[in-house]
């Protein structure tokens, strides 16, 4: 899926399977989604509660009130996650994470750039809830908890125009060429995180 640009929906994505249907081998790339929905502080993005193979990369979310990412394998409608990768993703104004228990060790959360804070968005504040643990606004305090984001950035990414969703990045920007490698092309020594690839 990509690229689309998603406003007002009170969840971006939502995965999940009785078991007869196939649940794997997902691509949301390179789309933007911003908040906040219809119904006060209940804006969502990814529930990824069954997504084996599955590639989250290059988006950009902003305002999203409870979450960007939620990552779980418990539910009705669970299956595996096995193999999922989230990368080179912007979340700001709003919490990145929700983090369920019993997440395989193959899941891949690294080289996201996340600016909490600036928005009503219920958890603002917060770069991540993780089960067991609570919320927290510090990457460390994050990466300790869970190893995800060892690339990771706690940074404004500098976009051209936030208040006028102009999520292209300036000169400068933290998030260029800051990403990891997922097999397109780039411009730089390296991919850029979010949306867009500055100077293309």
């Amino acid at each position: 899926m990509y690229p689309n640009t998603m406003w007002n929906n009170n969840n971006v994505m939502e995965t999940g399977t009785d078991g007869t249907a196939p649940c794997s081998r997902i691509t949301f790339t390179r789309n933007v989604a911003y908040g906040p929905g219809t119904v006060p502080n209940n804006t969502q993005g990814l529930i990824l509660r069954c997504a084996a193979s599955s590639l989250f990369a290059n988006n950009t979310f902003d305002g999203l009130d409870t979450f960007a990412f939620y990552v779980a394998t418990s539910g009705s409608y669970a299956g595996s996650i096995g193999d999922l990768r989230i990368e080179n993703n912007i979340v700001v104004r709003g919490r990145s994470y929700s983090i369920g228990t019993g997440v395989p060790s193959t899941v891949v959360i690294d080289y996201n750039l996340a600016l909490p804070g600036g928005s009503s968005a219920e958890y603002a504040d917060h770069l991540a809830f993780v089960e067991g643990r609570g919320n927290t606004d510090s990457l460390a305090e994050f990466r300790a908890w869970t190893g995800y984001d060892k690339h990771g950035r706690l940074a404004n990414p500098r976009f051209v125009n936030l208040a006028a969703r102009d999520y292209r990045l300036q000169a400068g920007s933290p998030a260029i060429d800051a990403g990891v490698s997922l097999g397109g092309t780039y411009v730089g020594t390296a991919p850029d995180m979010g949306r867009f690839e500055w100077g293309t």
